[in-house]
């Protein structure tokens, strides 16, 4: 049976913004995060393949959005990041 996942696809231009990139600056962490996890391997990543429930999320999106949140996120939330996330330049 074939695995229901999510259409996402980064490359095909939406409505508003014609690109999901212009919303993010050039240089910002998420375009690192998203090469990065495009080079893993992730075709051993378990996922739903009974096709019951409601469509999946693709792994290499939700393993991109965990990285984000722990290395960009998280910190600057919990005060201990000193980037600030409009710019992603020190506040010094």
């Amino acid at each position: 049976m074939a695995t229901r996942l999510v259409n996402l696809d980064r490359q095909t231009p939406m409505f508003l913004p014609c690109d999901l990139c212009d919303w993010v600056p050039d240089g910002h962490i998420v375009h690192f995060v998203l090469d990065a996890v495009e080079q893993l391997p992730t075709h051993h990543f378990a996922v739903n393949r009974r096709g019951t429930g409601s469509e999946q999320y693709p792994p290499t999106m939700m393993l991109a959005l965990v990285i984000y949140c722990y290395a960009y996120v998280a910190p600057n939330f919990l005060g201990h990041g000193t980037a600030n996330p409009k710019t992603n330049e020190s506040d010094d």
